[in-house]
């Protein structure tokens, strides 16, 4: 009976006498486990001693397969996509926060229903406070000032 590392998990087990000592910075993700299947912490060497574990490699293996998928995911054009969608939220809460103190920086966002197409460019798209001129509605802003194309 031996524990395998696995890859993108970092957990270690080394044999004790008749015990398993677990350390390793995954230890705290997969604490639940180890404690469901007997083991107990030893805040003196900041590890865990498991007398099996033959059934926690099950758990590592399944964490490594999906970090693994998490990386392939990451990798692909969905995966940077969302990226990209998840930091431009990011980004944009931070902006509303700070035009909220007064800062000039993000005056040209000018509600949470606005929507950046380009940050460098400062255009921005409201549907909330789009101009009906008659034939359409005009919500493009270039720097908070309604583009009409003139």
């Amino acid at each position: 009976m031996e524990f395998k590392p696995a890859k993108f998990v970092k957990l270690y087990a080394t044999k004790v006498d008749t015990n398993w000592v677990i350390s390793g910075y995954d230890t705290f993700t997969l604490k639940d486990y180890i404690k469901a299947f007997g083991g107990k912490w030893q805040p003196k060497t900041k590890s865990w001693h498991l007398d099996d574990v033959l059934a926690l490699q099950s758990i590592v293996n399944s964490l490594s397969a999906e970090r693994q998928a998490q990386k392939v995911f990451e990798k692909s054009p969905e995966g940077k996509q969302k990226a990209l969608k998840e930091k431009d939220a990011q980004t944009f809460a931070l902006a509303l926060a700070v035009k909220g103190q007064g800062d000039y920086t993000y005056h040209w966002i000018c509600c949470d229903q606005c929507k950046v197409i380009d940050w460098s460019r400062q255009h921005t798209t409201c549907d909330v406070h789009a101009e009906d001129n008659g034939y359409f509605k005009n919500s493009f802003r270039v720097r908070g000032r309604l583009y009409t194309g003139d």
